[in-house]
């Protein structure tokens, strides 16, 4: 069996499993769920948090350094929009319009290179994205035509081509604002391919800028998943109903803020404790259970299923946030890149 056809059945087997765990979420109605009282966080959200919307997100365009496949494509431009796409279509965050952040820009160059500062002007975003391109180029290689014979006496004759394949690499900072951290660094790296049937081996493109761009648009949807996880909207538990060995909890995140039915779900506590070495007293936070998004959703709240054992140490307050994951076409994208990389070897 081929690599493709390998990764092929795999996506189809993972594809089935998860349209098997779809119809798990699915509560018939929440009368059959008796609510119960909770506990209290020490460490519960004020209102205002509570109220708080998406994290605003300013993306700046990327730094091309000077690579000439990059500058011809005006990659750096590209990929800022293509990671203003996935934010945008996620529903998760704000995107803030670069053009009323010129002074940000200006204080993340100095950070960069001082390594040092915090961001005093007007707070117009909660995160700042910024990106470099370490590298892209665009290769051709020849192929000659081909004729095969069958056991049968079939003949396939395939013509002579060229095959373009355009590959960027780079590197996404995330930066919160305005203590101007790097909360987050992302490699990026995919590639792109497309055939072509020439009459000779000499008449090929020299350029492919939007294949090149093409592949900057995979390099950053390749790490989509990773990027909501860090962005995803705080949300907390406040309330809870059980049937039997099954909990469900009421949260505050809801389809304004991007949660569907079936997202998974993450619970964590606060906890504290004394150091016994210094005597001071210190927070901990410590995952208690996994949930999923139910049916039962609307525009600002949900309800999460859990486990009614593993959730019997929920508090009032306790933080909830989705995790998000690659999809089986993501998978599928995937192994076409790898692909891409074999046939322009």
């Amino acid at each position: 069996m081929s690599f493709l056809q390998k990764s092929v059945r795999s996506v189809l087997v993972l594809s089935f499993f998860v349209s098997m765990g779809c119809a798990s979420h699915q509560i018939k109605s929440l009368d059959e769920f008796q609510p119960t009282n909770l506990q209290k966080s020490k460490f519960a959200p004020t209102a205002e948090a509570l109220e708080r919307g998406k994290s605003k997100v300013v993306v700046f365009p990327f730094a091309n350094n000077g690579n000439f496949v990059a500058e011809e494509a005006d990659l750096g431009v590209s990929l800022a929009g293509a990671l203003e796409a996935v934010l945008t279509e996620s529903k998760t965050v704000e995107i803030v319009d670069r053009n009323v952040a010129k002074k940000l820009q200006d204080e993340i160059k100095l950070a960069e290179m001082n390594q040092t500062g915090a961001y005093e002007g007007p707070v117009v975003a909660d995160y700042a994205i910024s990106g470099s391109i370490s590298n892209a180029s665009f290769t051709h290689k020849f192929f000659e035509a081909t004729r095969n014979v069958d056991k049968k006496g079939r003949v396939t004759v395939t013509a002579p081509s060229f095959r373009y394949t355009a590959n960027v690499e780079g590197t996404i900072k995330v930066y919160e604002i305005p203590s101007m951290k790097v909360v987050q660094v992302f490699k990026i790296s995919d590639n792109k391919g497309r055939s072509e049937e020439t009459r000779s081996s000499q008449n090929y493109a020299e350029r492919d800028d939007d294949l090149v761009r093409g592949a900057g648009r995979d390099a950053v949807n390749s790490i989509k998943a990773e990027l909501k996880n860090r962005l995803a909207p705080q949300a907390y538990v406040i309330g809870k109903k059980i049937k039997d060995s099954t909990a469900i909890l009421k949260v505050n995140l809801g389809e304004e803020k991007g949660a569907k039915p079936g997202d998974k779900c993450e619970i964590f506590t606060v906890t504290e404790s004394v150091n016994q070495l210094t005597g001071a007293t210190e927070t901990e936070t410590r995952k208690l259970c996994d949930g999923v998004i139910t049916n039962h959703i609307t525009p600002v709240s949900s309800w999460v299923m859990v486990s009614a054992e593993e959730s019997k140490d929920v508090k009032l307050g306790d933080q909830v946030k989705v995790v998000y994951s690659k999809s089986a076409f993501e998978y599928m994208k995937d192994a076409g890149s790898v692909m891409n990389t074999l046939i322009a070897k």
